[in-house]
């Protein structure tokens, strides 16, 4: 049902009207941006009491800001960059409740005539020191023989699925929201081992981008694929019902494995410290590899035009591999810990047996 704007409207009712499906559908943004500008709205609120749109003036805005620096949360204030996080969020509802500017076209008009400016922190540069090391993924890929055997995988044995997903995260530095997405047909024939993830599947959708798999994911993915439904294979990489919307759930999942690692409280990362576990191994060796690999702006064109692509696969192949056991403590025929290991010749007889070719 349409909503008529009109400048009597609260912040709240405007961003379901109009931000919603003029600026964020229009967009494509992810679920979890759209929440992100619900919590600032929750906040703003919170702090202003959601005042109609032509009641909003500087310092309302001001006011937000200044409650946000007293906010506790947790035990503690609140830092510079989470109040910078939603004073960016606040000043795109305003703009866009405001009157259209030559970056700000598709402007509802409905703010009065003055111009609202939030001023934000600065940005505060923090040290990496949630990158996993080699030994806690060990320690994480044990523990998935703790993890629950949810609804979500399609009767996957939950600790093949987290193994290959975490292994999968560590050789390839893909984001989790990227990983969840990627499926089968992403490989490129053309270059084995390659995926070619389209802009949909990528942080911000304004670009793909192409990812090397290694041999040691691969083998993994090849394991897992084994346990998947065939009415499944071919699909995602890792089959995981109702993602986008239970992604939670997952994160859910992910906490109780890592209670039950041995890795201390303060180090229990999320799926990030894997992608920052490849970065930092890689940094050192080669800093414009490391841009590559993880896919951030900058050196495009180096990228994209002047480094041949094997440089990239001979670096993604010394990864150094984390020792842990495919089998549970419990299981009768509890083997030595190992690594899974898949040579080329037989990555690929595996793959035809599975009927997913050799393109992988």
């Amino acid at each position: 049902m349409f909503t008529q704007l009109s400048p009597s409207m609260r912040l709240s009712e405007f961003f379901d009207a109009f931000i919603i499906p003029n600026y964020l559908l229009a967009t494509r943004a992810a679920p979890r941006n759209i929440d992100q500008y619900r919590e600032t709205l929750k906040l703003w609120a919170e702090l202003t009491g959601d005042p109609p749109l032509e009641s909003i003036r500087q310092g309302t805005a001001s006011a937000f800001v200044q409650g946000l620096t007293y906010r506790i949360f947790r035990g503690k204030q609140i830092g510079p960059n989470t109040i910078r996080k939603h004073c960016t969020a606040l000043q795109k509802m305003l703009d866009l409740a405001g009157q259209r500017t030559r970056t700000t076209r598709i402007a509802a008009g409905l703010l009065s005539g003055e111009l609202i400016y939030l001023e934000r922190p600065p940005r505060q540069r923090k040290m990496v020191r949630d990158d996993f090391t080699l030994a806690e993924i060990s320690s994480i890929l044990n523990a998935c023989h703790f993890a629950p055997q949810t609804t979500s995988l399609y009767r996957i044995p939950a600790d093949v699925w987290w193994q290959t997903l975490y292994l999968f995260l560590m050789n390839t530095g893909m984001r989790i929201g990227s990983a969840m997405l990627a499926d089968w047909e992403m490989f490129d024939p053309a270059n084995p081992g390659w995926l070619d993830i389209p802009a949909d599947c990528f942080k911000g959708r304004r670009q793909g981008g192409y990812f090397y798999v290694n041999t040691h994911a691969r083998a993994a993915l090849t394991r897992l694929r084994e346990f998947v439904p065939k009415k499944l294979r071919g699909k995602s990489l890792f089959p995981w019902s109702n993602w986008p919307k239970s992604q939670f759930w997952l994160q859910s999942c992910r906490r109780q494995i890592l209670n039950a690692s041995d890795i201390p409280p303060r180090r229990r990362f999320g799926f990030h410290g894997c992608r920052k576990f490849l970065g930092t191994w890689l940094a050192p060796q080669n800093g414009l590899l490391a841009s590559i690999v993880l896919g951030h702006k900058g050196q495009n064109t180096t990228r994209e035009s002047y480094v041949n692509p094997k440089v990239v696969e001979e670096f993604l192949e010394k990864v150094p591999q984390p020792i842990y056991s495919t089998h549970a403590p419990w299981d009768t025929n509890y083997p030595p810990p190992g690594r899974i290991e898949l040579d080329e010749d037989l990555g690929r007889l595996i793959c035809a047996n599975l009927d997913i070719g050799a393109g992988i």
